[in-house]
């Protein structure tokens, strides 16, 4: 089973999460999408008890790049987002079997969950 690793625990990932089904899949780019939905996509806390959020200080600054949003359901039940780089070697990995508008080819893809910080 492919997995989909974090470096950081997320606020957005459901607590006890191990598995999540990938839903949906989308190009979109950083400057289209909300300050709202960039903060809680990326948003972890801090050992302090701040928090911080990743690709903010660039959207913020207007610094535009294409990403992937994966749409996923865990194991938990839960719907949350992630961001990836659109590169080739993503694309192949989310969108291999991915035909859009929520449709695959075969099942959806069911990976593993890593948070490398726990």
């Amino acid at each position: 089973m492919n997995t989909i690793e974090f470096n950081k625990k997320y606020t957005k990932l459901p607590v006890g999460i191990k598995t999540a089904v990938l839903m949906a899949v989308e190009p979109v780019r950083l400057l289209s999408l909300t300050k709202n939905f960039v903060h809680a996509d990326t948003e972890y806390p801090t050992r302090e008890g701040h928090k911080h959020h990743i690709l903010y200080t660039m959207f913020r600054n207007g610094v535009d790049m294409v990403l992937l949003c994966l749409v996923l359901k865990s194991d938990t039940g839960a719907i949350f987002t992630t961001l990836r780089k659109d590169n080739s070697e993503n694309r192949q990995k989310y969108m291999g079997n991915y035909v859009g508008g929520g449709q695959f080819e075969k099942q959806r893809p069911e990976f593993n969950i890593i948070i490398k910080e726990d």
